[in-house]
């Protein structure tokens, strides 16, 4: 008897539990009215690369092949758009460019669509599109020297570090040669000097600096064109130590000048001294014969200005003002004589007790370019005293 009792008592618990569970089941579905929600696989590794009042819409799509849509939604979803996507068997890229952005900074929002309409969870990636407030924040790159050498034609141009932090991937450079051609070059980041060859003397040169405002940008961003002139170094080989020519003994000629042949007195070299580490030195007497109308001098063309053309150290000279010698500027390729010197654009007498001051020549060019010569001209004696004039540096300069 006890045996049935408790046989019914248990289908009795059974029935109860089998009721509160139906029970559950009908109240879940008053929650979820049209049964459980399918999802469609969301994007991956989504990302936002900017540009010039654009960006893109990058990511990934790894699972679901029934993905057939993308809503993208920006602005807090005032604006979106719908996008077409190809599934493959392997995994997609997703890459959407979208135009006409104010510059600013957005949240995106991407939900992806399967071919039941099903929709993924929403996924959110933050970016900027770039623009006129961008562009104007840009430095240029600093340029720590330009110099024009006149005797090649080059302008040597050399950078200061850039602050690769920034963006700046390369500065650009835009000059016209003496054959009136123009030309652009790009220097990287990491190259600190760059040779303009066949600069024209007088012409000015740009140049900018070009940015990506991050590491994929669509776009790249120049600062603004800063326009130029370089320093022009018309003369070379003007300080000690001067390089020579050529030399035997103690005697040389001087590297880059010309030298004509009543200057050469030692042996065929002349105004190049071993003594006082290496210095110019066009020396007479004490063995050596007499100078007349001798020549060290450059010649090269100059544009229409202001020009200095000077001894910039004397060491020590025993020329006297009864001596021929002088700094001289003279148009064309080659020094007048002593006895034509006024026929010179312009020139100093050099004599002891002379203030390095007034060992200068200072003239104007009103029409250019035109061809000079600068130099060194003198007609000194032989004999005991000799006569010597030592000089350290001279200078040339465009005022």
């Amino acid at each position: 008897m006890i045996k049935h009792i408790n046989k019914y008592i248990l289908a009795l618990s059974l029935l109860t539990m089998a009721f509160w569970s139906c029970s559950e089941m009908d109240a879940y579905k008053d929650f979820v009215p049209n049964g459980e929600k399918t999802y469609s696989g969301k994007i991956d590794s989504l990302q936002i690369i900017g540009g010039e009042n654009k960006v893109m819409i990058w990511g990934l799509f790894k699972a679901d092949p029934k993905i057939e849509q993308a809503r993208i939604s920006w602005n807090a979803g005032a604006e979106s758009v719908t996008v077409p996507v190809e599934r493959t068997s392997a995994v997609d890229t997703m890459k959407y460019v979208i135009e006409g952005l104010e510059e600013n900074n957005y949240t995106f929002e991407v939900v992806t669509i399967d071919n039941q309409g099903n929709e993924s969870v929403p996924v959110f990636a933050t970016g900027a599109a770039y623009g006129e407030r961008y562009q104007n924040s840009l430095n240029q790159r600093p340029l720590e020297a330009s110099n024009l050498t006149v005797w090649n034609s080059n302008t040597k141009l050399v950078f200061g570090e850039a602050d690769e932090a920034s963006g700046a991937i390369y500065t650009e450079v835009k000059y016209i040669d003496v054959n009136e051609d123009e030309h652009t070059i790009q220097i990287p980041i990491d190259v600190s000097e760059v040779v303009l060859e066949n600069y024209q003397v007088g012409n000015e040169f740009k140049v900018r600096t070009y940015y990506k405002p991050e590491q994929h940008s669509l776009d790249t961003f120049p600062s603004s064109f800063e326009a130029i002139v370089p320093k022009v170094t018309y003369m070379r080989n003007m300080q000690v130590p001067f390089e020579a020519a050529t030399r035997s003994g103690r005697w040389g000629t001087q590297a880059g000048w010309i030298t004509n042949d009543a200057a050469k007195i030692h042996n065929g070299q002349g105004g190049w001294d071993e003594w006082n580490n290496n210095i110019f030195n066009l020396e007479s007497g004490w063995g050596a014969p007499a100078v007349s109308n001798g020549k060290i001098y450059q010649t090269f063309e100059v544009p229409a200005g202001s020009f200095t053309f000077k001894i910039k150290d004397l060491m020590n000279t025993n020329l006297t003002e009864n001596d021929n010698a002088y700094l001289v500027v003279a148009y064309g390729d080659e020094l007048p004589d002593v006895e034509n010197i006024d026929s010179a654009i312009g020139y100093s007498h050099i004599y002891s007790g002379k203030s390095v001051l007034d060992l200068k020549v200072d003239f104007e060019i009103q029409d250019g370019p035109v061809q000079i010569a600068v130099g060194y001209l003198t007609t000194q004696p032989d004999g005991w005293p000799g006569r010597y004039c030592n000089i350290r540096a001279f200078d040339f300069v465009q005022n």
